[in-house]
């Protein structure tokens, strides 16, 4: 049976950007970024793939998330009536607005959404990666966080939210997510990636190189950076020889 808040085009059905994979994970939020594989409304989904450690850093992430992980949820002031299908219609046209570069247009289409669905989860997390990107990233967190309340199994905003969290150098709470979102979606390679750096980087190289090979399987265009020949390896043993 269809998810009464599901639009007439899934957007968790949407292709996902293919992501260029960062070279290491060692730093908080140091992941991977767009390529913009996607097109037109559908590459609104998996637009935290992005370069997120410079950002984290310029921004001071580790506050952000601190306060949004703290304080309560945002509240949507619903309609008198609920009106699960006008919400999926003003999603699909928020991601319309996106797609032609009008996020005033955008946001303002999924925070009406919310007015007539407060359960639509697809506008949340759209609206999540529009205040991602205008830097606000508290309220992508708290976003995340009440798409997760909604459907705690709902992978993109499980990655999302795991790069937020790692970004603000809390990496148990970024493995954990991690690990729910392979579970949730065991065919995203992106999310077995970050999860193989973080593990190697926390010191669980065995699980960490499990990963990655399931990784690689998935998408065998993603490299391995302690692979022999790769740059961070090569970068890695020049270093090592110059002690």
């Amino acid at each position: 049976m269809s998810d009464e808040h599901e639009p007439a085009s899934d957007p968790a059905k949407r292709p996902r950007p293919a992501p260029k994979p960062r070279e290491l994970l060692d730093e908080p939020g140091g992941v991977a970024e767009a390529d913009g594989s996607a097109t037109g409304a559908h590459r609104s989904r998996g637009r935290l793939l992005i370069i997120v450690a410079l950002l984290a850093i310029a921004a001071g992430v580790a506050a952000f998330i601190v306060t949004a992980l703290s304080s309560s949820p945002k509240k949507h002031t619903p309609t008198s009536t609920t009106d699960p299908k006008t919400a999926n219609s003003l999603v699909t046209a928020g991601l319309a607005a996106d797609a032609r570069g009008d996020t005033a247009a955008a946001e303002a289409l999924y925070k009406k959404a919310l007015q007539y669905d407060p359960k639509n989860k697809y506008a949340l997390f759209d609206l999540g990666i529009l205040e991602y990107k205008q830097s606000n990233l508290s309220l992508a967190a708290q976003d995340y966080q009440q798409v997760l309340g909604l459907d705690p199994n709902y992978e993109p905003a499980l990655y999302n939210l795991a790069i937020l969290v790692q970004a603000g150098g809390d990496r148990q709470s970024a493995l954990v997510l991690y690990r729910r979102a392979v579970q949730a979606n065991p065919a995203d390679a992106n999310a077995h990636f970050n999860l193989a750096l973080l593990l190697r980087a926390l010191g669980q190289k065995s699980e960490g190189d499990a990963q990655m090979k399931i990784a690689r399987q998935l998408n065998p265009k993603l490299v391995d950076p302690a692979a022999p020949g790769s740059s961070a390896s090569s970068q890695s043993s020049s270093s090592s020889s110059s002690h």
